[in-house]
């Protein structure tokens, strides 16, 4: 079998991320200092680490009125 064809193949293949829930990301070590944001901003559902460290930029970028 080639090697080359296989690393192809699966370099190919898009990389699936986790997904975790509110609770597990609010519990986190990761994002201890925006649980409040985090809290306030996410309804319930799973989220990536991204998904979740997008909203909170998005929560932080916000103009104060």
């Amino acid at each position: 079998m080639d090697k080359t064809k296989t690393s192809a193949k699966k370099a190919a293949e898009p990389v699936k991320e986790i997904k975790y829930s509110k609770e597990q990301l609010l519990s986190s070590e990761r994002f201890r200092e925006y649980t409040d944001i985090l809290n306030a901003v996410l309804p319930k559902g799973e989220y990536t680490i991204n998904g979740a460290e997008t909203f909170i930029k998005d929560f932080l970028n916000k103009e104060v009125n």
